[in-house]
């Protein structure tokens, strides 16, 4: 049996300061100085997270224009099949984690991508530099 690999959360080192809680619907433009853990649902226009990570959790979602100037790991939905193309136009200055539970629509663009096994990816996803 292959030995699976795991996301550890550690908020402190992450610099995770700012959350949307579950339940929480955001629609609009959203900045966050410092990571982000997405419990809740977020349509940016756009979302800009700076000096840290974006976490979309497991029931979390994120769509529209979002701009992370770090990591983004997925575990619950990026974009969606609802929206035209996807509703996403992502860029990641750092790298994605599309965790087994995670799905992406639309257009992403990031310096590296990581998948799990069991994720969904349904997006046009391109590298920059």
């Amino acid at each position: 049996m292959a030995d699976k690999k795991k996301i550890l959360i550690d908020p402190v080192s992450a610099n995770i300061v700012n959350r949307v809680a579950e339940g929480t619907k955001i629609v609009g433009e959203y900045r966050s100085n410092g990571g982000l853990l997405l419990q809740g649902e977020i349509h940016g226009a756009p979302l800009i997270v700076s000096d840290g990570p974006l976490f979309v959790m497991a029931d979390a979602t994120v769509s529209g224009e979002v701009v992370v100037h770090g990591d983004v790991y997925i575990f619950g939905s990026a974009g969606s099949a609802r929206f035209p193309a996807g509703g996403l136009d992502m860029v990641v200055h750092g790298v994605l984690h599309v965790a087994s539970t995670g799905e992406t629509f639309g257009s992403i663009s990031c310096k590296q991508i990581e998948t799990y096994a069991g994720c969904r990816l349904n997006s046009a996803v391109a590298t920059i530099s």
